[in-house]
């Protein structure tokens, strides 16, 4: 399936007229997970935009999210029968952070790329997002309990992503607002594999400009 993607992203660049122009987008992001998750993460990014011609544009970039912090507790048993109480509460933190790099195509509907008007656009991306996070446990009695925490781990998956892009251009650049649902890829090279990160709703608000 990736590799399809893949193929259909360089058969589109391949295939398109030799007219070019080249932008630079830099925004801010709000990524929420979908299956039940309560993480959501805000960052920002910066992309590179090509104009293959005024309606369709090949584009690609990075995000960066800040950590979303998660708080519970644990419970740490006593190490022998003389100790009280048998077992004690512990304050945990987990700390999760997030990076996706993605590559896409842009197709304009309403509107064209170099506009200075009001446009419409559609978005199709092909991502790969990261996370390592950590936990960080509150001081407690060591000498008398006993607590197993899992190690800090990096997580990782394939996103196909699917969107809808508003953007208002004027002399000095455009304003943008993109709205896009990222589906997890369950399949790498033919063979299926464990689905660490969910999908996931994402909200871009950002600036571009024409160089």
């Amino acid at each position: 399936m990736i590799k399809k993607t893949l193929t259909v992203l360089a058969v589109s660049l391949l295939t398109t007229s030799a007219f070019a122009q080249f932008s630079m987008s830099a925004q801010y992001s709000r990524i929420s997970f979908l299956a039940g998750s309560e993480v959501k993460n805000s960052g920002f990014g910066l992309v590179g935009n090509y104009g293959l011609d005024n309606g369709l544009i090949a584009y690609g970039g990075f995000g960066i999210y800040s950590a979303y912090e998660l708080e519970g507790t644990f419970t740490a048993t006593a190490n022998n029968n003389q100790t009280s109480p048998s077992s004690i509460e512990v304050k945990y933190t987990n700390s999760i952070p997030l990076t996706n790099v993605f590559v896409g195509v842009k197709k304009y509907f309403v509107g064209e790329y170099d506009d200075e008007g009001f446009g419409i656009y559609g978005m199709g991306e092909l991502g790969f997002m990261a996370s390592s996070y950590s936990t960080d446990v509150e001081d407690y009695d060591e000498a008398n309990y006993n607590l197993t925490v899992a190690e800090d781990e990096t997580i990782s998956n394939f996103m196909f992503g699917l969107g809808v892009g508003l953007e208002q251009g004027f002399e000095f650049g455009s304003i943008f607002l993109e709205a896009k649902l990222n589906i997890t890829s369950n399949e790498e090279n033919g063979e299926a594999v464990e689905v660490e990160i969910p999908a996931s709703t994402v909200l871009n608000f950002g600036f571009r400009r024409m160089f």
